[in-house]
């Protein structure tokens, strides 16, 4: 039902539904694991682009990216649709570090190198995140993400994309990140994350999730 509202919303956007994502290529990753990925990066293509349209001078702007301008609208408006582009245009490589990689340690979901376009590495971590559209927002699972916002948000490091580091973790040191540092909190990859996953959650009653993850008006 979730994901009905989003398509529903994009068509009221005046946007036309995006088609699956180009390609995903696998690395070491099962058959199950490749079906996971690939309806991930079908799902943050779609959450991206609906994020791109929905940049404007609201609450959920400023709760991630600060005080509005339109230079910086143009900013995170033209980045989410690198995202999109990236993924339905580009070739996006996976690879699956089922175990014993230095960089999976300490709960990481996922990792990218900056200059090393298009590949993804995925931590067994990432499997335990749920999907955009599996649960409520409210639910405790959606804490820490979704795979679909985790997939932006790696994206958005790569400097064909975004270019965003990580300034902040987290809703709460990232809301409040924004607040104080808006030139940061555009460059900032877990930004972006929320922002499409605040968008992608209520595409057409425009709520948003607390930094508690808490639904509210």
């Amino acid at each position: 039902m979730r994901y009905l509202l989003c398509l529903l919303a994009l068509a009221g956007l005046g946007l036309s539904v995006p088609a699956p994502a180009r390609a995903v290529t696998y690395e070491t990753c099962t058959k199950a694991e490749q079906a996971e990925i690939a309806a991930a990066a079908s799902g943050a293509m779609e959450m991206a682009q609906a994020a791109a349209a929905a940049v404007r001078d609201d609450d959920t702007f400023a709760r991630w990216f600060g005080r509005y301008s339109d230079r910086n609208a143009e900013t995170v408006r033209r980045n989410l649709k690198a995202v999109h582009d990236a993924i339905s245009l580009d070739e996006i490589n996976v690879r699956c570090i089922n175990e014993g990689f230095e960089g999976c340690k300490d709960g990481t979901y996922a990792y990218v190198f900056r200059e090393e376009h298009y590949h993804v590495h995925l931590c067994p971590s990432f499997r335990l995140l749920p999907a955009m559209f599996d649960f409520d927002a409210a639910d405790p699972r959606m804490e820490n993400g979704t795979r679909e916002g985790t997939i932006i948000h790696e994206l958005s490091h790569f400097v064909v994309i975004a270019g965003t580091d990580d300034h902040c973790y987290a809703r709460g040191p990232c809301s409040d990140m924004a607040r104080r540092d808006p030139f940061s909190a555009i460059r900032n990859a877990d930004s972006y994350q929320y922002f499409a996953e605040d968008v992608g959650f209520f595409p057409v009653m425009h709520l948003v999730l607390s930094p508690t993850g808490r639904a509210r008006r």
